[in-house]
């Protein structure tokens, strides 16, 4: 997932970015990181992805199922 959300970051900085922002998908990428180091994070990204990105979006979906198996490891 965190090379998806690079490759998406290059597209933006190429202006062919489909989804979110720099600052947002950085911000993502940031999260997913910290859920690696620990199982008690609370990531932000799954409120931004339902409130601000196209619903049809297959890395918003991504990252989404991604939150719903994390939080199924819980804490």
């Amino acid at each position: 997932m965190k090379v998806k959300l690079d490759c998406e970051i290059k597209a933006h900085k190429l202006g062919q970015g489909k989804d979110g922002t720099i600052s947002q998908l950085e911000n993502f990428y940031k999260d997913i990181e910290l859920m690696i180091e620990s199982k008690s994070h609370i990531p932000s990204y799954p409120r931004v992805i339902t409130d601000t990105w196209d619903f049809n979006s297959q890395l918003g979906i991504q990252l989404l199922d991604l939150y719903e198996l994390y939080k199924k490891l819980g804490p």
